[in-house]
């Protein structure tokens, strides 16, 4: 997510292929995503749980936007 907005981020993830798949480790980017002040660290840890766990785009943007998941 880093220096992009919610909604761009959204864009990005709804256009990368079906089944894409990525290999990165995550733990190099928690304690840099802890160190974020509001509402960046939201975004942050939302794409963290996006590419950890669900995968799925709407969740994410309801976690951006900060609607009941």
């Amino acid at each position: 997510c880093g220096e992009a907005m919610p909604d761009e981020v959204l864009a990005a993830i709804r256009a990368l292929p079906e089944g894409a798949e990525f290999g990165w480790g995550w733990d190099g980017i928690r304690p840099l995503v802890e160190r974020l002040e509001a509402p960046r660290k939201t975004w942050a840890a939302c794409c963290l749980a996006y590419f950890e766990t669900h995968r799925d785009a709407a969740r994410l943007a309801a976690c951006l936007t900060g609607d009941p998941v």
